[in-house]
């Protein structure tokens, strides 16, 4: 496949919903359908980790907001032009789960991120609430948002965020991923609608 410019894709969820297991196993998928991936993730390689837990609210959401802004930058952009496709694990719509969920308005997360390029398509992976709560207590570790929010929040206002970038032109798919369906049935699934997201934009 080529094209110009690359198609860009955003992969956002609830944590835990197990995006960074999905992508490992799209990326072979893909390139067997002659789709060449580039994957990134956010927050960046430049971005300390630590600063989730030292930071919070506004403060956070602008050190995010920079970072996405180096991202883009250094990373997405020119893979947009080298890659049939650029998927990046969590974007905009994630700071605006986040950033929410720690206490700062919708608009005010937004005015931070609405002058960044929007994804070709938005894939929202999700999970049923128990799910989640299982996952959650498996891992045995809870970040700073984690211990003062809850799933049944996280997952509601997911939904929000889909809705709100629809209405701004955004392509947007939903994938359950829940303990039923293996991960590679989910990642043949998104593959496929991937591939013909990929054929209508390029049409």
């Amino acid at each position: 496949m080529s094209q110009n410019v690359g198609f860009f894709i955003a992969l956002d969820g609830p944590k835990h919903s197990g995006k960074s297991t999905l992508l490992a196993l799209l990326t072979p998928l893909l390139h067997a359908m002659d789709i060449h991936a580039f994957l990134t993730k956010e927050p960046s390689i430049h971005f300390h980790l630590e600063n989730e837990e030292a930071y919070s609210g506004e403060d956070l959401a602008r050190l995010l907001a920079n970072d996405r802004r180096r991202h883009l930058d250094e990373v997405i952009l020119p893979a947009l032009h080298a890659y049939d496709v650029v998927i990046s694990d969590r974007y905009i719509a994630s700071s605006l789960g986040f950033q929410v969920l720690d206490g700062v308005p919708f608009e005010t997360v937004w005015a931070m991120n609405n002058q960044f390029l929007l994804p070709d398509l938005n894939v929202f992976l999700v999970a049923d609430e128990e799910i989640l709560k299982q996952r959650r207590a498996g891992r045995g570790m809870y970040t700073r948002i984690e211990r003062s929010s809850n799933v049944a929040d996280e997952i509601l206002l997911y939904g929000k965020i889909s809705d709100f970038l629809s209405h701004l032109g955004v392509d947007t798919i939903t994938i359950e991923n829940n303990d039923s369906t293996s991960r590679s049935e989910t990642a043949q699934r998104l593959a496929v609608a991937i591939a013909k997201k990929i054929s209508e934009h390029n049409e």
